[in-house]
Formats: structure tokens, sequence, C-alpha cells
């Protein structure tokens, strides 16, 4: 079973997390949470929802870790 994290932040490190989990094979990338509406394509790129901020990622997702 694989690990869900979610991702809060994409600027230069979230960009780098999201690349790291999407090549895992024990995790699996459950949202990520950024206000900047340029952050969409990334929720496009690696197959994940893209939420304004982490609570409503948390009350959307159930990750078991978030970076």
């Amino acid at each position: 079973m694989a690990v869900r994290i979610g991702i809060v932040g994409c600027g230069l490190i979230g960009v780098e997390h999201l690349s790291l989990v999407a090549r895992s094979d024990d995790a699996v990338i459950a949202g990520i949470a950024d206000p900047s509406p340029g952050v969409q394509h990334l929720a496009e790129r690696f197959a994940t929802q893209c939420y304004p901020d982490i609570h409503e990622l948390l009350s959307d997702e159930t990750p078991d870790a978030v970076i």
C-alpha cells in the first residue's frame, strides 16, 4: 500500500517534492495545496487535485503525510 503524501507549496522545493513522490514506488501524491493560480498546470502534470490551502486539501483528501 502506497503512502499518500500531500504537497503544500509549489515553489522550487515543492516541485522537487512532487517529482520525487511521483517517481516513488512507495508513495503517491494525495494533492497539492497552493493559493497561486499558476499551480493548476502542476496538478494536471502530476494527475492530482490542486487546493487553495491546506485546510481544503485535508478536508477533501486523507494524506498519510504532508510535505
